[in-house]
């Protein structure tokens, strides 16, 4: 096997680990991604097809949901193989989705927003607070951002890695994910059932209940991690 076949091969070793590790050191976020890919995916299947002619600015509305939905699906898939960087940056992104989303609510003329980013103040709840730093990353607008990275296999200060490793920030990205899809989650519950006579909401409800509290237990878990810190 030569080098390069070998790094692609290490690569996979090194997800394959970090899912390990996630799943040992606290169970909770991976049951969070779990809620999270079950509700996407079960939003997808009863949604799919569906007639959106009595949605306002469906057009719009359509291709905005499955993006959101995709989107979601792969930042899952990144936050279990440790991939923080890149699944901050698909954060950031569903945030200005799903803010465009809640102001087409509002708007009586969809055309006045074409061309022009979201505002991520139509955002109901805490995840706004997120876009400063999720756009700092996005551009790589400072060293830092590098961190997200992990460090040397063999713990070497100052090196970079160039492959995925669980730490700390995983489960920082699994709680801000879920805060994301959150806002996206109390629009689909009044949104689809709208387009779809039989859509699923309890069942959905309830995967979010059962996920709301593994985002709570690691949400504790962080806390704690961080405790001595702050001594």
């Amino acid at each position: 096997m030569d080098q390069i076949e070998n790094f692609v091969y290490q690569r996979l070793l090194w997800h394959a680990k970090a899912a390990t590790d996630l799943q040992i050191k606290c169970e909770p976020a991976m049951d969070v991604l779990t809620g999270i890919r079950t509700a996407c995916a079960t939003m997808c299947v009863s949604t799919s097809g569906a007639n959106w002619a009595g949605v306002k600015n469906a057009e719009y509305l359509v291709g905005l949901s499955a993006s959101f939905l995709r989107t979601q699906l792969t930042i899952v898939d990144l936050a279990k193989q440790s991939e923080v960087q890149d699944g901050a940056t698909l954060v950031r992104k569903n945030l200005e989705t799903v803010a465009r989303i809640l102001e087409l609510e509002k708007a009586t003329d969809p055309t006045t927003l074409f061309q022009r980013p979201p505002n991520v103040g139509a955002l109901r709840g805490n995840a706004k607070r997120l876009y400063g730093a999720y756009s700092e990353i996005a551009h790589s607008a400072h060293p830092r951002t590098s961190q997200l990275l992990g460090g040397a296999e063999d713990g070497r200060v100052g090196l970079v890695s160039l492959h995925p490793k669980y730490t700390e920030h995983t489960l920082v990205l699994i709680t801000n994910a879920f805060a994301v899809f959150g806002e996206f989650y109390v629009w689909a519950d009044a949104t689809f059932p709208k387009i779809v006579s039989q859509y699923p909401k309890g069942e959905i409800d309830q995967v979010m209940a059962i996920a709301m509290q593994a985002y709570q237990d690691t949400a504790a878990h962080l806390d704690a991690l961080r405790a001595p810190q702050q001594e």
